[in-house]
C-alpha cells in the first residue's frame, strides 16, 4: 500500500514498487498470482488504486525479509520513497528423505560411527514429530551388527529422531570383509528405496583386519620319492584372507628323513 507522510492512501499517479528478499535460496521468488501467473520483481500501484497484491515462493527454510521499495537495484530504507519490509519465516516441509553421512571405510571387528539425518523435499532439516529409522545392512556376515553407541552399548535394529532433533546416530560392526550397502528406512521389514520417505543409503567396505594365523589347505597324501603341493593362506581372527602387506612363513615338518 503507498501511503503519503500523514498516512493517508496514495491514488494518484503511478508507482513502481521494486521486491526483494533476504533469503539465499536459489529459487526463491516473487509472482503475481497465488497459482501459476508471472515471475516479476516489481509490481506496478496504477491510477486510482492504493495497494497492489504479489506473492512470495521460496524453498529454502529460515526467517528472512521481505522488502517493498521505489529503488530498482537494492532496497534503500528511508531515501526517497520509505521502503516497507517484513519479516518472515520460512518453515520446512514434510519429511520427504532419510540422508547419512558418509564416514569412510572400516576394518572388521570395529565400529563405524553413522549419522542420520531427515530432510523435505527441498533439503530443509526437519525437526517436527519423531521418525523411526530402521537400519539394515546387505552383508552376510554373521555377526553384522547396529549399536547405539561407539563401544559397548546395545545392539539396535532402529533409531528415533525425536520431536526438536533432525539426527540420531549408530554405529555398524562387521567382521566379514566386502563391500556392502547401509540403507535406513522407514520401512520395518526392508528398504523400500523411494516409497514414503526416501531411503539413505551408503557403500561401505570392510578390510580384513591384521593377519591372525596361517591355514594350509589339505592335499592328501603322497607316495616315497614325490613332491605334494600345498598352499598356505593368511587369515585375520574373522577368517577373512589377509592381502596387505608382506608375511614370512617358516616351513617345517617332523619326519626324520632327509634329502
Amino acid at each position: 500500500t503507498r501511503r503519503a507522510q500523514y498516512n493517508n492512501l496514495v491514488v494518484s499517479g503511478n508507482t513502481n514498487v521494486y521486491l526483494y528478499s533476504s533469503s539465499d535460496g536459489a529459487n526463491k521468488a516473487f509472482y503475481d498470482t497465488a497459482i501459476g501467473g508471472n515471475l516479476i520483481s516489481y509490481i506496478t500501484i496504477g491510477v486510482g488504486n492504493s495497494l497492489a497484491n504479489f506473492w512470495y515462493y521460496d524453498e529454502s527454510a529460515g526467517t528472512y525479509t521481505i522488502s517493498a521499495s521505489d529503488n530498482a537495484s537494492a532496497p534503500d530504507g528511508a531515501m526517497g520513497i520509505d521502503d516497507a519490509t517484513d519479516s518472515i519465516t520460512v518453515g520446512s516441509a514434510n519429511i520427504s528423505q532419510f540422508i547419512v553421512n558418509d564416514p569412510g571405510n572400516m576394518t572388521a571387528g570395529n565400529r563405524l560411527g553413522y549419522s542420520v539425518t531427515r530432510k523435505d523435499q527441498y533439503g530443509n532439516i526437519v525437526t517436527t514429530g519423531s521418525n523411526t529409522v530402521y537400519l539394515y545392512s546387505d552383508s552376510t556376515g554373521a555377526n553384522k551388527a547396529f549399536y547405539n553407541s561407539s563401544s559397548g552399548g546395545s545392539v539396535i535394529t532402529f533409531a528415533t529422531i525425536g520431536a526438536g532433533t533432525s539426527t540420531v546416530n549408530f554405529w555398524y560392526y562387521d567382521e566379514l570383509a566386502g563391500t556392502y550397502t547401509i540403507s535406513a528406512s522407514d520401512n520395518a521389514s526392508a528398504p523400500d528405496g523411494t516409497t514414503g520417505i526416501d531411503d539413505a543409503v551408503d557403500s561401505v567396505t570392510v578390510s580384513p583386519a591384521a593377519i591372525y594365523r596361517f591355514s594350509l589347505n589339505n592335499p592328501g597324501n603322497m607316495e616315497i620319492g614325490s613332491r605334494l603341493g600345498y598352499i598356505v593362506a593368511r587369515k585375520d581372527e574373522y577368517e577373512n584372507s589377509v592381502t596387505s602387506g608382506n608375511s614370512t612363513a617358516y616351513l617345517y615338518s617332523d619326519s626324520s628323513g632327509f634329502y
